[in-house]
């Protein structure tokens, strides 16, 4: 899946090459105001030196192209739009994150990363963790009209101006954990809207992510997102997608993306993304690429730390558009729930493998507590959150982890799992390094073989 990805700092905009020949395009002005209603037709003309061309980004140099060899002589390139977003105005869905701001002293983040589910919280370089505020999202929000859909994504910190990093986020159009669409910029060069170095990729052969979307699985050969469909204000509608940074306030990157580009499917999931140097498009799902212990940690404590092959990224959990978050979606960020009954049971939708209808696996019961959940003396310590599953049957239990600290919404933390031969009771820790004084409630959802949420557990650590 496109190589080992490394810490480097590529340049954002590659040449792309075809057969030994490549295309390359100086970008000129493409930046506009604002307009509302009527736009004016307005142009925008690019050099294209002899290449070959991926159809799909063919635009009036096709026309040039002799004998349909794809092979396109040096020409002037010109590109009209049509149509330019305006203003966002309130957002409808957001998702917040994790700032690592404060512990960035430390050289550590203060949560939210999980190798195993692709969620990452590594806003810092490999092995020195120095910490990267520029790609650090605080918070990323949709919001659309009946033409667009924009997003916001908020930075720790303004990036500079063609600085060599991406913002962008990803689309899931069908629900399955399996991204679709990938919409990014380079950091925008103003308060414009713009399309210079804004890129949309696709995913045509449906391999993001493996056999295992969202889940680590070393060693998959996939391409990702491997089908560019626009670069740059050349693709089918050079009006597909734009970006700027947001008037008044330079720590907002802005693309606004046209809904057509994205089936005109109202109803998906979405996650932001920030990134130093190029990115790996090919190589998505990202922690398909290596191994928990060669990608690294941000995290003090664990046993990866620190950041390895995998560093300078962060991105947040998913969020719906159309529709009502429940939680149970794959990579979905966690929502609250009311405390269950024994009259919940498994959906209809549900299915389950063959060995699961021999003898069904059946939860009694789930619950969590912090032993002890009061502590109070020197730091770093090390606090345990017990599990407790009680069941019938044989199968495996997955589950999921957040916690809400010092009064903040609930973040997934991780996640895992349990077998059970016959039923009976598990009983297993979860593991948390204690380094600041701090109040932390967790919640757990068991997400296979049913929907079920444990207690809520509150831990309150004083450290001297």
């Amino acid at each position: 899946m496109g190589g080992k990805r490394t810490a480097s700092h590529l340049l954002w905009h590659r040449a792309a090459v075809f057969d030994g020949a490549c295309l390359v395009v100086f970008l000129a002005a493409c930046n506009f105001p604002s307009a509302a209603g009527n736009a004016p037709v307005l142009s925008t003309t690019h050099t294209v030196t002899a290449g070959r061309v991926e159809p799909e980004l063919r635009t009036q140099a096709a026309a040039t192209d002799e004998g349909g060899s794809g092979f396109i002589p040096t020409m002037r390139e010109t590109i009209v739009h049509q149509r330019i977003p305006g203003e966002p105005g309130s957002a409808l869905y957001y998702v917040g994150d994790y700032s690592s701001k404060a512990s960035a002293v430390y050289k550590a983040a203060s949560g939210g990363d999980y190798y195993l589910t692709n969620l990452f919280e590594r806003p810092f370089t490999a092995e020195a963790m120095d910490y990267l505020p520029e790609i650090d999202i605080l918070r990323a929000d949709i919001a659309k009209d009946g033409t667009w859909l924009y997003a916001t994504i908020r930075l720790e910190e303004a990036p500079a101006a063609g600085a060599e990093a991406w913002y962008g986020v990803e689309v899931d159009t069908d629900l399955d954990g399996r991204g679709d669409y990938l919409i990014r910029t380079a950091a925008p060069a103003g308060m414009e809207w713009t399309t210079d170095s804004v890129q949309i990729w696709e995913d045509g052969n449906g391999d993001v992510g493996g056999t295992k979307p969202l889940r680590t699985e070393t060693g998959w050969e996939g391409d990702g997102y491997e089908k560019l469909a626009f670069d740059g204000g050349r693709g089918a509608d050079p009006d597909s997608a734009w970006a700027r940074t947001a008037p008044g306030n330079p720590k907002y990157v802005q693309l606004a993306f046209l809904q057509s580009a994205v089936e005109n499917d109202m109803a998906f999931l979405w996650s932001a993304w920030a990134e130093k140097g190029e990115g790996d498009t090919g190589g998505f799902d990202y922690n398909d690429l290596h191994t928990p212990a060669e990608a690294g940690s941000s995290m003090k404590g664990h046993a990866e730390y620190p950041l390895k092959a995998l560093a300078e990224v962060d991105n947040t959990c998913r969020m719906s558009v159309g529709f009502d978050l429940t939680g149970s979606e794959p990579g979905a960020c966690p929502v609250e729930q009311p405390t269950p009954t024994p009259t919940l049971t498994a959906t209809a939708t549900r299915t389950k493998t063959p060995t699961r209808t021999q003898n069904p696996l059946h939860i009694q019961s789930f619950t969590i507590a912090w032993t002890p959940p009061t502590i109070s003396g020197q730091c770093p310590y090390h606090a345990n959150l017990q599990f407790t599953i009680t069941a019938t049957g044989t199968g495996y239990v997955y589950w999921d982890l957040f916690y809400s600290i010092n009064g903040g919404t609930f973040d997934f933390v991780t996640d895992g799992g349990e077998g059970f031969t016959n039923g009976g009771t598990a009983s297993f820790y979860y593991g948390k390094i204690i380094e600041f004084t701090q109040t932390i409630r967790a919640r757990a959802h068991i997400t296979d073989p049913i929907g079920l949420w444990a207690n809520e557990a509150t831990l309150t650590a004083t450290c001297t």
